[in-house]
């Protein structure tokens, strides 16, 4: 009798401490799972205000460029030139000059020009000897010079190369022309309406720039660059020198030119002493006799 009753007490022990032991381990998921839910809340809160900061700083933001015309602009301006200078664009225009190539031929019949003209530069050393550790020298240099990413002045220099080669005209002089017009910045455009590296003016010249898609195309350096040296060469035929040439091309109306050819001889200049050549004295460069004209055209 005695020992059924002890068993029963401790079996009743038992049963009590295994009630308590669920009974705590019940509180102890309770508070687990109260304190993971207020750090949930929190978070959540958290990521709630920080977006909220996030959408009323981009109304902000946007309200402040949608009424000042200045922000807006450099903005825009910044994007295009992030796009120019990123690293990779030069091989993407390299293949969008490989594209335009072959316009080429349209785009001479249309300016009139002659396929197997001879050079503007006959003294110039050929286009070929030496022309990679040339072209290196000189995106390195302008580069630096112009403060331009070294994927935009390869791009550039190959550009003039390429085109000076096919138009035969001096590619120094091309890239010269380019420095004085524009500084070597693709989205440069004058008061005029003239955009660019070779600052060329869309609205005379859109019949030109029709073969490449149309006013737009201007601001496209590869086609800015063909369409421009092209212009530069008719300008030089015209003109009969390479003095007069540049005065057609800048479309000064005065006896002078402001001093704008002395500018671009003396880039040129620059750019033969970096390529350690001997700095030759300006050419005649008549490929014909100039042609009575109406008053000068800028390009």
């Amino acid at each position: 009798m005695k020992l059924n009753l002890e068993i029963r007490q401790f079996a009743w022990l038992e049963s009590l401490k295994r009630t308590l032991s669920l009974r705590a381990a019940k509180s102890m998921v309770q508070q687990q799972w109260a304190a993971l839910t207020r750090l949930t809340g929190n978070a959540a809160s958290l990521v709630r205000d920080s977006l909220a900061v996030i959408g009323f700083a981009a109304i902000a933001f946007l309200v402040l460029v949608s009424q000042n015309d200045d922000l807006r602009n450099s903005l825009s301006e910044a994007r295009k030139v992030s796009e120019w200078l990123r690293p990779g664009v030069a091989q993407q225009f390299s293949r969008l000059s490989e594209q335009t190539a072959a316009q080429d031929n349209q785009m001479t019949a249309l300016m009139g020009l002659d396929d197997d003209a001879s050079s503007l530069y006959p003294q110039q050393a050929s286009f070929e000897k030496g022309e990679p550790y040339r072209q290196e020298v000189l995106s390195r240099y302008l580069a630096k010079r112009y403060r331009v990413s070294q994927d935009a002045a390869n791009l550039v220099v190959g550009a003039a190369f390429s085109t000076g080669k096919e138009i035969s005209l001096d590619p120094l002089l091309i890239l010269s022309v380019m420095a004085v017009e524009s500084s070597l910045n693709p989205f440069a455009e004058s008061t005029v309406g003239a955009q660019g590296l070779m600052q060329v003016l869309s609205q005379v010249h859109e019949d030109k720039l029709e073969v490449y898609g149309g006013k737009m195309a201007a601001l496209n350096p590869v086609v800015n660059i063909k369409v421009g040296a092209i212009i530069l060469r008719d300008c030089i035929r015209r003109g009969g020198s390479l003095e007069a040439g540049l005065k057609l091309y800048v479309g000064a109306t005065t006896p002078t030119d402001g001093g704008y050819a002395d500018k671009v001889i003396a880039v040129r200049s620059q750019l033969q002493q970096a390529l350690g050549m001997p700095v030759s004295q300006t050419p005649a460069a008549v490929m014909s006799k100039p042609a009575d004209q109406p008053a000068d055209q800028p390009a």
